[in-house]
């Protein structure tokens, strides 16, 4: 009797819940590993993503860390460095030489405008002149109004005279005008070439710094090697754990559709008891059911520990190389001179400016002759 009632205590409780109400309740525990499913699958999607970037961005820093450290040794073994300071010095006597011809240029342009303004005043008392000719001539033809041979003749060359001092003067007075006009642009074009602004950008950047900087580099770059490669090494190691894990989304689909398919059978045949209405003597359906259901939320905490663990680790490993990418930046962060791409940028567009403004004045030139 005491067994008997504690079957029938132990029945109740599988039986208080229709069969209905079971089949939908396997419905929704169906809907919530669907939805675990595609969850799991969108977060490693996800990192697979930012995996391939992280690996491709590693890999670019690598490989120009592993530049770096060749052309360090190739200066070093090929004596670069002093050839570096070689041309340094020749480019400082190259300015030396420029600024030199520069002044003497400018020398030259302003003496010509002296000279130009000291012509000025004979110039003008040629021209005084002729107009005081002219005048006397018309006295003297005034005052000869005899038919004298010899005074014809005088008046004839002085009529010679004055055509070519007028002409003489009219020459002048265009030459006079052009000259103003070439002298104008000429100094225009020196006004234009600022001197100071090339000599102050390779003075205070280019020359005296070239020389230090590299020797900076490469004692930099070389006595922090075995830092790079141990660096790398580590990423390496870290790579491959993440690749790993990674395949956990595998494991973790095909235990999801395990769990999935163990549904089916009991579901099934719940929907078959309830079409044909025999309810007696299925305590053992239900307690597999129940067998079923206890193993399904075990394999399934099981599994999401598993799907939590992994996650965990590849956010883990994907710390531990962002701190190795800031260790490789620690290295080459003294190294970096935010100027010098200015400074190539601004010398570039210096030079070739500078070179514009020789050809308008080589064209100039062209032109007038």
């Amino acid at each position: 009797m005491q067994r008997s009632a504690n079957s029938k205590e132990s029945k109740e409780p599988l039986v208080s819940i229709g069969i209905h109400e079971v089949a939908t309740l396997f419905g929704e525990i169906e809907g919530q590993i669907l939805a675990l499913h595609k969850c799991s699958s969108d977060d490693f999607l996800s990192l697979n993503s930012d995996f391939k970037n992280s690996y491709n961005t590693q890999k670019d820093l690598y490989q120009k860390a592993n530049k770096g450290s060749k052309i360090a040794e190739s200066f070093i073994s090929n004596s670069n460095l002093q050839k570096v300071n070689e041309l340094s010095k020749r480019y400082e006597r190259l300015l030396s030489e420029f600024e030199d011809l520069y002044n003497a240029s400018s020398l030259l342009v302003k003496q010509l405008f002296l000279n130009k303004q000291i012509l000025f005043v004979p110039f003008k008392n040629f021209k005084q002149n002729l107009k005081t000719l002219k005048f006397l001539h018309v006295n003297y033809k005034l005052e000869n109004t005899t038919k004298h041979k010899d005074k014809i003749h005088n008046q004839e060359i002085i009529e010679e005279i004055l055509k070519i001092t007028e002409r003489l003067t009219h020459d002048l007075e265009e030459k006079d005008e052009s000259i103003n006009k070439e002298l104008l642009k000429l100094q225009q074009l020196i006004d234009k070439f600022d001197k100071q602004e090339l000599i102050t950008i390779l003075e205070n950047n280019a020359l005296p710094n070239l020389h230090k900087i590299l020797e900076k580099a490469i004692f930099h770059t070389s006595t922090n090697k075995s830092i790079i490669d141990q660096n790398r090494e580590e990423n390496i190691q870290h790579t491959s754990e993440i690749v790993t894990k990674l395949q956990y989304q595998d494991i973790i689909r095909q235990k999801i559709e395990h769990i999935q398919d163990a549904h089916k059978s009991p579901i099934e045949e719940l929907l078959k008891l309830e079409s044909s209405q025999h309810l007696d003597n299925n305590t053992e359906l239900y307690e597999r059911i129940r067998d079923i259901s206890i193993l399904q939320a075990a394999q399934l905490i099981h599994a999401n520990t598993e799907y939590q663990e992994a996650i965990a680790s590849i956010s883990e490993k994907f710390r531990q190389i962002n701190s190795s990418v800031n260790l490789l930046q620690s290295v080459f962060l003294p190294l970096y001179q935010p100027n010098h791409k200015c400074f190539c940028n601004n010398f570039k567009n210096t030079l070739n400016r500078k070179h514009s403004q020789c050809q308008n004045g080589e064209r100039l030139a062209r032109n007038d002759t």
